[in-house]
């Protein structure tokens, strides 16, 4: 906390998390005596300390994809009056867009401010949930389906802006979630629109998980973490290092039925990981090459691309992704090879580097290895700022 203060941080302390069927006795009456036993200690031992700014409920209540959501009122309330017993603070719950299928905006609206007038939370951190559940982001393809900022909108006409927050997830969607292999850092092009989409019209917004997703600090971080990192500080800060080429060529035609409309690959717009008819992905069965030109030398440390894969089509994420470089394309540099690593499963995925490539030329060539069909979104090509 101190660390915190001296950063300018506020901290939200978590409390205990109960997991599966957490609102159901006797396990709901062994967590709330344990947030009471542990609200006491943290309260009387740092409730002083500026940074600490209120608390957080760490288990998810399903309030949009519930039958019935006031199963969870009862817990909730609960766990507050637990807590009230030894701080003010505010408190902070997060539930999940996921499961809102037909459900309307204004629905989930009022499914907020019932719940938080029913428990006395202060807070709903409302999880965007498009990559744990594939909501819209505004993709074609799903015509008049809501989108994550039409839910932010409406729950946050319903409690008010200060009491809705946008938790931004950073991670890809996959059919197997958070156990695949294919559960890793996003690319900037869907982030982007995601956080367009929160807006201004939330009081706050978070991410999950920053600290796996996108940080270079964290020892447990995925792979693609410092990738995303090096390329939400180029698209917000130094649009420079965001490397967008002078043009480029495919060496390997794509199918017209799958084709490049122009510019596709860069033009900062993702595909829809529930289509491969969505316009955004281009499609080429087999190996897919493409050469970039930057119209002048460039130095180069990430190279991400969006993909996707559908087994029952047989469009799979490639095995390998080989990155080349050349001042003026009579000779390239021996090509940096990324492997996969896993085994492919329905969802989209983001294969780039791991760590920087300290490279620079004036053309790239970007390869990547398959032996099924190749569906490409965006390829994001990024400079690491110097340190």
């Amino acid at each position: 906390l101190d660390a915190a203060q001296a950063r300018g941080i506020a901290v939200y302390v978590g409390l205990t998390y109960g997991g599966f069927g957490f609102y159901l006795e006797p396990r709901a009456s062994a967590i709330i005596a344990d947030i009471d036993a542990t609200a006491a200690e943290l309260a009387g031992r740092y409730g002083s300390n500026p940074a600490f700014a209120g608390w957080y409920v760490t288990d998810e209540p399903e309030l949009a994809a519930a039958r019935d959501p006031s199963v969870y009122f009862a817990y909730y309330a609960r766990a507050m009056r637990a807590i009230r017993a030894h701080s003010g603070k505010p408190i902070v719950v997060s539930p999940y867009l996921k499961g809102a299928g037909t459900k309307t905006p204004e629905e989930i609206g009022r499914r907020s401010r019932d719940f938080l007038a029913a428990t006395g939370v202060d807070i709903l951190n409302w999880q965007d949930s498009v990559g744990a559940g594939d909501i819209n982001i505004g993709w074609p393809g799903r015509g008049t389906a809501p989108t994550s900022g039409d839910y932010f909108r409406a729950i946050a006409a319903a409690v008010g802006r200060d009491r809705a927050w946008a938790d931004i997830e950073l991670f890809t969607t996959s059919l197997r979630g958070y156990t695949g292999g294919g559960y890793q850092p996003t690319c900037m092009a869907r982030l982007g629109r995601q956080i367009a989409l929160a807006g201004d019209c939330v009081g706050r917004r978070t991410t999950w998980i920053n600290q796996r997703h996108m940080s270079a600090a964290a020892a447990d971080a995925f792979p693609g973490a410092d990738r995303l990192l090096a390329a939400y500080g180029a698209w917000y800060a130094d649009a420079g290092r965001f490397i967008a080429p002078a043009s480029y060529e495919w060496k390997t035609a794509p199918d017209p039925r799958y084709g490049d409309c122009g510019n596709e690959p860069f033009n900062r717009a993702s595909g829809d990981p529930k289509s491969y008819l969505d316009a955004e992905w281009t499609g080429v069965c087999g190996d897919l090459v493409i050469e970039v030109d930057f119209g002048s030398p460039r130095a180069v440390d990430f190279v991400a691309c969006e993909l996707l894969h559908l087994e029952w089509m047989n469009i799979r994420y490639p095995a390998a992704m080989e990155v080349s470089f050349s001042a003026d394309k009579s000779a390239w540099s021996a090509p940096r090879v990324t492997e996969l690593g896993f085994a492919g499963e329905n969802g989209e995925y983001v294969l780039a580097n791991r760590a920087p490539l300290g490279a620079e030329g004036r053309y790239l060539r970007l390869a990547l290895r398959n032996a099924g069909w190749t569906f490409l979104s965006e390829i994001e090509i990024v400079a690491a700022p110097a340190r």
